[in-house]
């Protein structure tokens, strides 16, 4: 074969690289340049629309309240896509997480706003066949602290319904094997 065609070996790794190809390497550079860019995209679209300058330190994004308000809805975000990456990384992918934040954040809002009420619905044939409600129970003020109670109890109650639903299909067309289906069915005592 041709013997001059220059071939990797192990001890190629030892070699000294020059400064910027090291930098350029390391894992950390990609997160780094991200939370760069968006810095500097915060600061560009902070600028109000009056301003004739680039500079992203003269509209309102960098200084204490904007910090403060940017690093609150990243940290809720941070929290929530920290427990969904231990999820993954374990096993269980579950990507339910984004459709119990949009519900319990619409359900606070209807609390907070209408109040709470229990009704059940039923078919009155009064002037035509249409749909009414019984009201069992109503709280017309709802304070913050009860609606957040009654949102986590609704959120909660939505998601065992949710992954009860998951557990009878995968058993019933027999998806999982038995040690498996064990120890889903041990493990919903836990939740």
């Amino acid at each position: 074969m041709n013997s001059s065609k220059n071939s990797r070996k192990e001890s190629d790794r030892h070699i000294p690289k020059n400064t910027l190809m090291s930098l350029i390497s390391r894992p950390e550079i990609g997160p780094i340049g991200v939370m760069i860019l968006l810095f500097g995209m915060l600061g560009y679209f902070s600028i109000p629309a009056s301003e004739t300058t680039w500079n992203p330190f003269a509209g309102e994004g960098f200084n204490a309240l904007g910090i403060r308000n940017n690093l609150r809805v990243i940290s809720q975000l941070g929290i929530i896509a920290l427990g969904a990456g231990l999820l993954i990384i374990a096993g269980e992918f579950d990507l339910s997480i984004g459709s119990m934040i949009g519900f319990a954040g619409a359900c606070m809002a209807m609390t907070l706003r209408w109040g709470f009420s229990i009704v059940l619905p039923y078919i009155s044939f009064d002037g035509g066949a249409h749909l009414e409600f019984y009201t069992l129970l109503h709280i017309p003020n709802v304070s913050p602290i009860l609606a957040i109670f009654i949102t986590l109890c609704f959120t909660i109650t939505f998601c065992c319904i949710d992954d009860e639903f998951l557990f009878f299909i995968q058993a019933k067309f027999h998806l999982l094997s038995p040690i498996k289906l064990r120890h889903c069915f041990f493990s919903g005592f836990f939740y």
